[in-house]
């Protein structure tokens, strides 16, 4: 516990007790005893924070930033842009990435289609030309097969020419038959899985070009006010390194962080009165409830600015809530916190 600042109140409680005593006093009703003054079993110094803790706004890209739409004390909502950095070269990567998209969608329709309907006229058309020049073929190979045999009125040469040309054209006729075949034909399950593989492919691609490039836009996480801005346009920015381009506070209500001495723990209690205290408040006194005890002990932050108060001291960090202030309250303003004690601890 802070006993100098105890020893104060002790102070300040007799003097107003002295002076008490030399005004004339009004005897209580019959039947009621004067009502006890609220006992003080501790103080703590704190500072003033919004509804939650102040939320740096920082890219997680390294770049240079772009724009930064909002000033000091701008109302910002959840989801808002705050901020932009320059992403060219990301907006070109997302729009390859779609183009890749749209080529391999269009690749599995053309498979599952089995080609368009003049490809597949095409082929029918090469195929029956392939057989008519076989059913030639064939012709011509019988002749020449007839003349030779009917006192070799054609040389040997002609017919096996003819036997020549007739294999090829049936060749060429089973090739074409072939094709026209495929063109009508469904496509085979391997050939649509690695289409449809394709098409994931760079569908996923396409999504993370996309969401690297949104990482360009810094957007508040909360409703609150812009509390400070740091950074400009032209800034540059380093993931590794990062510093905050604002800082944003949700201010819709109040609440007192407060450092409880290690000496002091087991005096906290959830639901206790605290009366608050600043140079700020122009002797007004605010009032809250103890809402919220840490778990762990941590080094101290708040300085009173008292040479003889140790900085190395372990506290325990309590939040109080501030229903009604009443006054203009500041972000970070230094306070002063008398917990009270419980009714049954009187």
């Amino acid at each position: 516990m802070n006993r100098r600042i105890l020893g104060a109140i002790a102070v300040m409680t007799g003097v107003a007790g002295a002076l008490a005593s030399t005004r004339p006093t009004t005897p209580p009703p019959a039947g009621k005893a004067p009502a006890a003054a609220p006992r003080a079993v501790l103080s703590a110094p704190g500072r003033i924070e919004g509804a939650g803790t102040a939320v740096e706004l920082m890219p997680p890209l390294d770049g240079t930033i772009r724009t930064v739409l909002v000033s000091e004390g701008s109302h910002v909502r959840a989801g808002q842009v705050v901020a932009r950095l320059e992403c060219a070269d990301l907006e070109a990567d997302r729009r390859a990435a779609e183009g890749r998209t749209l080529e391999a969608r269009a690749a599995l329709a053309r498979l599952l289609r089995g080609g368009r309907d003049d490809a597949q006229a095409e082929a029918m058309a090469l195929a029956a030309a392939a057989e008519a020049r076989a059913n030639k073929a064939a012709l011509d190979l019988e002749r020449a097969t007839r003349l030779f045999d009917d006192d070799k009125i054609v040389p040997r040469a002609i017919v096996d020419e003819a036997e020549r040309n007739a294999r090829v054209a049936k060749a060429d006729l089973e090739a074409a038959r072939q094709r026209a075949e495929v063109a009508r034909a469904e496509p085979l399950d391997q050939d649509r899985a690695v289409a449809e593989a394709a098409v994931r492919s760079a569908s996923w691609s396409e999504r993370a070009a996309a969401e690297r490039l949104a990482k360009c836009a810094v957007v508040s996480p909360i409703d609150g006010v812009v509390l400070r801005r740091y950074l400009d346009p032209g800034a540059r920015v380093v993931a590794w390194s990062p510093r905050p381009i604002v800082t944003v506070a949700d201010l819709s209500s109040y609440r007192a962080r407060i450092e409880v001495d290690e000496r002091d723990v087991g005096l906290v209690r959830i639901g206790q009165r605290v009366e608050i205290t600043a140079d700020g408040f122009a002797g007004a006194t605010l009032h809250g409830v103890v809402s919220q005890i840490g778990s762990e002990m941590g080094r101290k932050h708040v300085r009173s600015g008292d040479p003889a108060d140790k900085a190395d001291r372990d506290v325990l960090e309590a939040i109080v809530t501030l229903p009604s202030p009443g006054v203009r309250l500041v972000v970070g303003l230094r306070v002063t916190a008398i917990v009270l004690a419980d009714d049954d601890d009187r």
